[in-house]
């Protein structure tokens, strides 16, 4: 599930080396390209590679087959929090429609990240805090400071990472402590 509850379907292959790296997961960008590529599990996919991997189905090359099992189905249901999932209307794009939706809140607290300017928050910084309880809203990155010494706890955290993560919030403002 990506930000703001769209479905985002990836395809898991086989560990593959290209260009010095190693490919696990190819995202096949749109919920109308997963239903094109009527994948099942067992196929076998051409990966293009140049900067990000890309799989095609070539019925006309021969290294490419299908396995016969039955095409992957979409989910119905989000992964998140298990209300229906709607199709937008031109088809390509799967998504939760749960306003209360944990990745939908996620999704929201990272596109104000983004446009406040506020650095050194990842998407999985987001996720643990979130998670973990101390950041459900945007008005919760400036309760941060009041949880410092319990951040400071947290497994992946510590007193200088929590340090950038306050700074990050706090440096472009005014507010009394």
């Amino acid at each position: 599930t990506g930000l703001f509850g769209r479905i985002n379907p990836v395809l898991e292959i086989k560990p593959i080396k290209m260009k010095g790296n190693t490919i696990e997961n190819i995202s096949l960008g749109s919920f109308a390209r997963f239903k094109d590529l009527k994948l099942a599990k067992g196929d076998i996919v051409k990966v293009l590679y140049d900067i990000i991997p890309y799989a095609v189905f070539d019925e006309t090359d021969p290294n490419c087959s299908r396995s016969n099992n039955d095409p992957f189905e979409a989910p119905q249901v989000c992964p998140d929090c298990g209300k229906p999932l709607m199709i937008q209307e031109n088809g390509a794009i799967l998504y939760c429609e749960n306003k209360k939706c944990p990745c939908r809140r996620k999704g929201k607290i990272l596109n104000y990240l983004n446009k406040m300017h506020i650095d050194n928050i990842s998407y999985a910084t987001v996720e643990v805090l979130y998670d973990e309880g101390y950041l459900k809203e945007i008005s919760d990155l400036y309760r941060l400071k009041d949880h410092r010494k319990a951040l400071e706890k947290m497994d992946g955290f510590g007193k200088q990472s929590v340090s950038l993560i306050l700074d990050s919030i706090y440096s472009n403002m005014e507010i009394p402590e």
